[in-house]
Formats: structure tokens, C-alpha cells, sequence
């Protein structure tokens, strides 16, 4: 199985200038209850990954952290609602790709810039699979039958998200001849694909997995970091990393905190 190139879910620090800081700087923090926005629906990685820090926040924090999946808008509304929060440390984000691709795609005005980043707490892998049944078992044999069969196979990504970055990444190195679908959610591909409506699919990993391992899918590539590592020269932008942030102007001392104690969870 080649390596292709990069996506990931994670945590990044930011430190605050060496400027005076107001007398609220040296509040007591938290003074209650902290709204984590994930801009995913419950059950996800995504939302695995909000769980697991919820639950250490909370012992570190002795405070409740509220997990709030909200999806409308396709996450743009969990980004705003966060972005135009009070910057008390009463409100994090955790995201992944789609605050990048919702703001490259035109979806959005709001991009990183609109927050204070916490840091990247997780990283997500994701994997080009054909099905168990294609006539190619590599990118080479891939790339010749494309060419060979110009715009007949099909590949399921998400419109405006991170996937459908990587199916035009697919798609250019297979010089036009792959076509890439809408196929919706990571769940109506793997049904896409299983069910024989597409060709290929972009899926994660972890969820790739199970079905690579019961021979239902074929794995082609995974987008691993290092266009050094590409072997067959499919370059995919570094999209999918994942980070919890906060509104721009956080009160120091929230941000202080919140840093220190989600440290020791970054890998």
C-alpha cells in the first residue's frame, strides 16, 4: 500500500504577548460550566475525540464540560457560535478540516484567524479504498485502468469537506480520468461503496479498517504526512487537523489554564 500525503486531527499552543495585562487577567478560572462546540454529529471520531477530552478536562478542571454536537450549516454554525462567544473561557471548539475547508470553499468568512488556539489533540488518517472487487490492487494498476476506462469510475468524497480536497488531490493526479462524487457523510460512502455505487471512497482509518480487514475493500493509499513519502506522487493538501480553540481575546488567565491542562494530551 502506497503513502500519499497528509490529514490529521489535532492541538496547537499559542502564547499571548509579553503586553500588560488588565486586572481581569488574574481572575479565578473556571467559574462554571464550559460549552466544548463540535461541529460533528454525536458518535463520530470527531466526537470520540470531544468525549475523551471532555472527560479529563473535568477531573483537571473540577468543572462540567457540556459536549455540543451542532451540524447546521455544515459546522458553520458551531464555528460562529464560538467566534462571536464572550471571551471568558466559557466556550471552546473543537474542529477538525471543516473550519478550513468551509472558509476555502467559500462557505464561511471565518477561518483560524477568528480564535485563540488551544492546540491539536488527535490526528486522523485517511485511507483511498476500491472495491474488494476492482480489477486494480494499487495506485500503478489504478492509474493505467483510469486512463484505459476515462471517466468511468467513480469516487465518493463530501462536498466542501475535507474529502472533497483529497478526491480533486485523486482526481488531478489521475489526470482528469477519475470522476469524484458527492456521496454525503463518511457513512453514506462506506454504503456507497459496499453497495457497489462508486468505484472508490475517502474514508478515515479507524472506519476503514474493519471492512479492509473483512475483505470488503481494498486499501490503495493512506494521506500520511511528507510528500517525500508519496511513492506514487499523489500529493494531497494537509487538511483534516483538528484543534480546540476559543473566541479571539480570551481573557489570559481562561487561556492560561485551559493550555496547561490540555498539554499533557497532546501527542
Amino acid at each position: 500500500m502506497k503513502v500519499i500525503n497528509a490529514t490529521s486531527l489535532g492541538l496547537a499552543l499559542l502564547a499571548f504577548g509579553a503586553a500588560a495585562q488588565p486586572a481581569w487577567a488574574q481572575v479565578a478560572w473556571p467559574t462554571g460550566e464550559i460549552r466544548m462546540f463540535v461541529a460533528a454529529a454525536a458518535g463520530g471520531s470527531t466526537d470520540l475525540v470531544a468525549r475523551t477530552l471532555e472527560t479529563h478536562l473535568e477531573k483537571q478542571l473540577d468543572t462540567n464540560i457540556l459536549v455540543v454536537n451542532q451540524t447546521a450549516g455544515g459546522g458553520a454554525v458551531a464555528t460562529s457560535s464560538v467566534a462571536t462567544a464572550e471571551p471568558d473561557g466559557g466556550t471552546i471548539l473543537l474542529h477538525h478540516a471543516l473550519l478550513h475547508t468551509t472558509y476555502l470553499f467559500g462557505r464561511s468568512d471565518i477561518n483560524y484567524e477568528s480564535y485563540d488556539t488551544l492546540g491539536t489533540v488527535s490526528q486522523v488518517n485517511n485511507l483511498l479504498v476500491a472495491s474488494a472487487d476492482a480489477p486494480y490492487k494499487t495506485l500503478a494498476e489504478l492509474k493505467d485502468y483510469a486512463a484505459a476506462n476515462s471517466g468511468t469510475l467513480r469516487l465518493a468524497s463530501q462536498l466542501g469537506g475535507t474529502t472533497q480536497v483529497l478526491g480533486d488531490a485523486v482526481a488531478s493526479w489521475g489526470e482528469g480520468h477519475i470522476r469524484v462524487v458527492d456521496a454525503g457523510t463518511e457513512a453514506d460512502r462506506v454504503v456507497a461503496i459496499l453497495g457497489d455505487q462508486v468505484d472508490l471512497a475517502l474514508l478515515t482509518v479507524s472506519t476503514a479498517a474493519q471492512y479492509v480487514e473483512a475483505g470488503e475493500v481494498v486499501p490503495l493509499a493512506v494521506f500520511n504526512k511528507g510528500a517525500g513519502r508519496s511513492g506514487a506522487g499523489l500529493a494531497a493538501g494537509q487538511f483534516g487537523r483538528a484543534r480546540c480553540q476559543l473566541p479571539a481575546g480570551l481573557y489570559p488567565a481562561c487561556h492560561q489554564g485551559l493550555a496547561g491542562r490540555t498539554a499533557r494530551y497532546v501527542r
